[in-house]
């Protein structure tokens, strides 16, 4: 601090107004402010892409975990009937996901009516075409839930995924 005295011999306080107006000027915390303006949207950014990638995996698992328990079930015409163990291979593969429940089921169809549900024990279509085609299907359903709260998006939304494979 700069002091000046005057005529009479007072002590005066001198400003130096170049100085405090390049004080005043200062860029210092412009990045500060900047920073707490910008944080809030990278974070949103960031909960949004961890969110993606969660529910990208969750269904990976759950289609691989479908899969192995149908084709669990296609082994042989004994085990297209053991549902109980296509459900148990499917949550086996699926352990790491919380929450996530299975169905097996077995139907067949006839080569010239496909999709038209036929009895698995009929030897010879009704149609006289062939022998019935034997399918195992394992579902699996799982609620997802986000890590936060989205305008638009559901935060439960319900995924469901299935494998089917042909025995025989």
């Amino acid at each position: 601090m700069q002091y000046l005295r005057d005529n009479r011999g007072t002590k005066m306080l001198a400003i130096n107004f170049n100085r405090l107006r390049a004080r005043l000027r200062s860029d210092s915390g412009n990045a500060m402010v900047e920073f707490g303006v910008a944080a809030p949207v990278f974070v949103a950014l960031a909960l949004g892409a961890t969110d993606f990638a969660r529910v990208f995996t969750e269904s990976m698992i759950m289609t691989s975990a479908a899969n192995t328990g149908a084709f669990f079930g296609a082994l042989n015409n004994r085990t297209t009937g053991d549902y109980h163990g296509m459900q148990d291979m499917a949550l086996a593969d699926a352990s790491q996901l919380d929450g996530v429940t299975a169905t097996s089921t077995r139907y067949c169809d006839c080569p010239d009516a496909p999709g038209t549900a036929v009895s698995c024990t009929d030897t010879v279509c009704p149609s006289g075409f062939g022998v019935p085609r034997v399918f195992v299907k394992t579902s699996l359903q799982k609620t997802f839930s986000t890590l936060g709260f989205y305008p638009g998006i559901p935060q439960n939304t319900p995924m469901d995924t299935s494998g089917y494979v042909r025995v025989q």
